[in-house]
Parts: C-alpha cells; sequence; structure tokens
C-alpha cells in the first residue's frame, strides 16, 4: 500500500523520466550542496550511505557503492545530473527550474518553523535569536533575508529600517552586497525580485555586488566588513556565527522576501520510474528514524513532502522563465 500510494503521488511528475529499465545500476551517486561547509556536511552525512543503501536493498535495490559528495556550487550539481555523473541531488527549487531538463523532483523539505517570519523586516531586529519551534514540521516555505552588518553603510541601513523609514535605491545602490550564485533562491533569486519590486533595479544595478561562494563566506565578509549588506536564508545566522560576538546583536535584517519553495530532492532524468519511487520511499523512512536527525538538519531538514514539478509554478513565474505548461 505505501509503494502504491507514493507511485501515485509521483505520477505527475515521473512522466518525464525513463519508462523503461536501466539496466543492472550498482552505483547511486548522491549529491549535496554546500550550503554549510562541505567537510562538515561530509562528516555529518556520512552514515547516510550504508542507511540508504540498507532501505533500497529493502525495496528490490541492490548498490554495490552509494557516493556521497559536495559540489562547489547548486549549479555544479545540477550539470552533474545533466551529465549523468549525479543521480540523487539536494537542491533548492530556483535551481531546479533552471535545469528542469535534467532533473525530476520527488520530496519537498517540511521544515520546523521559526519563531521569525514577519515580511517587516524590523520585525526581526529586536537582537535575539532567531530560534525554530521545535517539532513543528510544518514550514514548507522560507524567507530570503538581507542582513546589514557593522560597516558604516551597513549601520545607515539598518537605521533607516529600525527608525521606521523606507529604503531608497540611493541609500542601496553602492552598498557592497554579499550575495550567492544566480541559481539560488535566497540569496540571488528572490533579493532580486525584492529589489525590482521596490525599484526596478536589479542586483546586476549594483556596482559593488559580489558573488561570496556561499552563505558562510558572506557571514564571515559581513564580520569583515568588506561587505555591507549580505543576501541569505531566513534561519542561515542560526548556523553561521560571527567568530566574535554574537552575530544576532551585531546585525540586522532590512529586507524580507516573499515566501520561497522549501528545497527537496531531485533526480537526474535518466533515473528509471521504479527507481524514483524507492528513493522516494527510502528517504521518507530515513527522515522519519528519530536516530537520523543530525543527517537531515544539515539543511533543517525535519520531514519530507512528496511533490511533483506543478509544486515549482511560483518559482518559474519569479524566475521569469517559460513554464512547462506551456
Amino acid at each position: 500500500m505505501k509503494k502504491l500510494f507514493a507511485f501515485a503521488l509521483l505520477f505527475v511528475s515521473i512522466f518525464a523520466l525513463t519508462a523503461c529499465g536501466e539496466g543492472e545500476k550498482t552505483e547511486l551517486n548522491v549529491v549535496f550542496v554546500p550550503s554549510r561547509d562541505a567537510v562538515d556536511i561530509l562528516a555529518v552525512t556520512a552514515p547516510l550511505a550504508a542507511q540508504l543503501k540498507t532501505e533500497l536493498n529493502d525495496l528490490g535495490y541492490n548498490f554495490e557503492e552509494i557516493n556521497i559528495t559536495v559540489s562547489a556550487n547548486y549549479a555544479a550539481a545540477a550539470e552533474a545530473a545533466r551529465a549523468g555523473t549525479a543521480d540523487v541531488v539536494f537542491l533548492p527549487g530556483g535551481t531546479y527550474v533552471t535545469y528542469q531538463d535534467a532533473l525530476v523532483p520527488i520530496l519537498a523539505a517540511a521544515r520546523d518553523s521559526l519563531n521569525k517570519n514577519s515580511v517587516i523586516a524590523a520585525d526581526w531586529n529586536d537582537g535575539l535569536p532567531t530560534q525554530t519551534i521545535d517539532g513543528s514540521k510544518d514550514a514548507t516555505t522560507y524567507r530570503s533575508i538581507i542582513i546589514a552588518g557593522q560597516s558604516a553603510k551597513g549601520r545607515e541601513l539598518a537605521a533607516i529600517i529600525n527608525d521606521g523609514g523606507e529604503l531608497t535605491w540611493a541609500d542601496l545602490e553602492n552598498a557592497a552586497f554579499c550575495t550567492g550564485g544566480s541559481t539560488s533562491s535566497a540569496s540571488y533569486i528572490y533579493p532580486n525580485l525584492w529589489l525590482n519590486e521596490q525599484f526596478s533595479k536589479s542586483i546586476a544595478d549594483m556596482p559593488n555586488a559580489v558573488d561570496a561562494g556561499g552563505y558562510g563566506n558572506s557571514v564571515q565578509r559581513i564580520e569583515a566588513e568588506t561587505c555591507d549588506i549580505a543576501a541569505l536564508y531566513g534561519d542561515a545566522r542560526m548556523h553561521n556565527a560571527f567568530t566574535d560576538g554574537d552575530i544576532f546583536a551585531l546585525t540586522d535584517v532590512i529586507a524580507v522576501s516573499d515566501p520561497i519553495a522549501n528545497d527537496g530532492i531531485q533526480v537526474a532524468a535518466h533515473i528509471n520510474v521504479k527507481l524514483a519511487e524507492a528513493l522516494q520511499i527510502a528517504f521518507m523512512n530515513l527522515i522519519n528514524d528519530p536516530a537520523n536527525v543530525d543527517i537531515f538538519d544539515i539543511y533543517s531538514h525535519s520531514a519530507y513532502s512528496p511533490i511533483t514539478f506543478l509544486g515549482y509554478e511560483g518559482t518559474r513565474k519569479v524566475s521569469d522563465m517559460d513554464t512547462i505548461l506551456d
């Protein structure tokens, strides 16, 4: 019954997958993305290979090797799937939509909610930590935030927000802005949308914007005051602390995005229907086991829900892309 239920949920999405068998596949390559330090991700997820192997064996797939790696960035993980060197990838919606010809979504994360979720930036700036509401497991979206640090420009922007004012393009234009790669939902796509909606401008119009190469690097640059502002996901400061001082006391939120579809798990388009179904069941079983909390907490994932390509229509609109329904 469980397998039939999962198959029904997958049907709309996996029509894009090959319906025929792919031979006796003996190796499965799972790729994580560097939302935290790659060494930390590999250390925490090390037990996953053996556990996933056991789950898949119970479902009739006997892999000799399951390899866990961390890509250089989001796009590299998607490109690996396109090239056939990655089979399963953990990616945000923005990257999935960009590479939807090479990927098929099977699961979306459902995280514990945060105690701060207001669209009003000043509501985040009480100096207290952002915290999860333990056990809620009901957040299927999250927000991008733009934080300001202790540089002179950062303090200027924070003061405007905390005094009840509104930012202007003149305030922001020349700020040193740490972003992520262009397919990152929280550190590029949604901040870009916010700039467009507020000022009819984009990150490309900011001469001092720079791809910092990851959230950890952005936080380091904010602390070093080489960036005035940085685009992060809502709970990024919980996982990327300052080396000296309290990051929540020393930074302020100056902008908050619309809700963003949660990250998820996608399979490469070369994966067949039955294996995709088995992977969906396996990951849901694994995340529901309390012994595996640390593995999935690396991305703040606490539950998974089945998803199809239809769940990313909003992301397609944000990215100004043609929908696959056209």
